[in-house]
């Protein structure tokens, strides 16, 4: 046979497969973590607050503050990938317009004036009513079975905060003051209470980051012309680098964090089982 025509037979070698890279599963935080955390950072607002309020009026410190956290998320949270699309439903704009007042426009004016007239520690011992009245509209607006061993745990919570103040110490000779301020309060934890009812709707057809941020921009909006007039009144004041400070702490962490976290809470959990990490604030 012709050398030329002999075929050549080359070893087959078994190459080894190039190795795959897979991704690393994504950690995923359950809802009542993500509410735990949030309430946790929120616990830090009640004294926060007092700083604010030492150099401007509730509406204005309010406005101040929800000013500054939507424009961290307007820098921020697209370059993170979030969308804060409007949407267009009726429906879902009814039901931004109720968080916007209950959670923002409502709650921080009714909770702040109350502060000038209590204690941040009384203050947040009352707000460990508002898993109580979560409870109460979740049976009633979204028709959520309740359970008796649910509703005496958060009885035992408002009682332990209870326990953890003195009250002769946080009323003082200001007693009509106190009983006024916590009335104001009460009703901010109502305002609370129902601003988790109507986000727990609109959750379900709106991303998190678009919630929080268009919400609380109504709600800054329905603050603004009672922020106007309080400035008129009362002088604004340049304020001092403890004010700033603290007004900064609450518009980036307890504002635009926690608001994004706790939105995405309630989108994955129940608002009743929300309700039993509202506690942790007072500690």
């Amino acid at each position: 046979m012709n050398s030329a025509s002999q075929a050549t037979i080359e070893p087959i070698t078994e190459v080894a497969p190039a190795a795959v890279a897979t991704p690393a599963p994504a950690v995923k935080v359950s809802g009542f973590a993500l509410g735990m955390i949030a309430n946790i950072l929120w616990g830090t607002s009640f004294l926060a607050s007092k700083y604010t309020l030492l150099t401007w009026g509730p509406f204005t410190a309010s406005a101040l503050r929800f000013a500054l956290a939507l424009l961290a998320m307007a820098v921020l949270l697209p370059r993170m990938g979030y969308s804060l699309q409007l949407p267009r439903k009726k429906s879902v704009l009814l039901n931004l317009f109720w968080v916007g007042l209950s959670g923002f426009g409502f709650l921080y004016p009714l909770q702040l004036t109350g502060l000038t007239m209590v204690s941040s520690g009384l203050s947040a011992a009352i707000m460990l009513t508002s898993p109580l009245f979560v409870l109460l509209l979740t049976g009633i607006l979204l028709r959520e079975a309740i359970s008796l061993q649910k509703i005496l745990a958060l009885a035992f919570g408002v009682v332990g905060g209870c326990i953890l103040l003195n009250i002769r110490e946080v009323v003082g000779s200001h007693f009509e003051n106190a009983i006024l301020g916590s009335l104001l309060t009460i009703a901010a934890s109502i305002s609370l209470a129902s601003s988790v009812i109507f986000t727990r709707r609109v959750s379900k057809e709106i991303n998190s980051a678009a919630l929080t941020f268009w919400s609380m921009l109504i709600g800054l909006l329905l603050l603004t012309p009672f922020a106007v007039f309080e400035s008129a009144k009362n002088g604004f004041s340049i304020g001092t680098a403890q004010s700033w400070g603290a007004l900064l702490y609450l518009s980036i962490i307890c504002s635009a964090l926690c608001f994004l976290i706790w939105n995405r809470a309630i989108g994955q959990s129940s608002p009743k089982e929300l309700a039993t990490t509202m506690h942790i604030k007072t500690p």
